[in-house]
């Protein structure tokens, strides 16, 4: 668990790849981007393949699974399609749950 763990919101042409690259969409996993289920993590903080469970201030809760990276330390970043979303919901420090995929 991570109790201050700095949660932001990316889209596939905030990866750092243009869209007539070919892994334009595929996260480092080799599966593509999925709203709802994709997150980014630092492999050694959170291994890849692991379900992530990230509570909101709200009270609410979101669960994705850990098929990207790049984002360094105690770091989510959740895929979204939209980048006006991505904006909107900014960088905000909540608390994170994941279960290994060894589990």
């Amino acid at each position: 668990m991570i109790e201050d763990c700095t949660v932001t919101w990316y889209t596939a042409d905030t990866c750092g790849k243009a869209p007539d690259h070919p892994a334009y969409g595929i996260t480092a996993s080799g599966l593509p981007v999925e709203e709802g289920v994709t997150c980014a993590v630092d492999p050694a903080v959170i291994p890849l393949g692991s379900e992530v469970r990230v509570l909101y201030a709200d009270g609410s809760a979101g669960t994705f699974q850990a098929t990207d990276t790049g984002v360094k330390g105690e770091w989510v970043d959740i895929y979204t399609p939209s980048y006006d979303y991505a904006v909107q919901c900014g960088l905000q420090n909540l608390t994170v749950y994941w279960t290994g995929p060894e589990e």
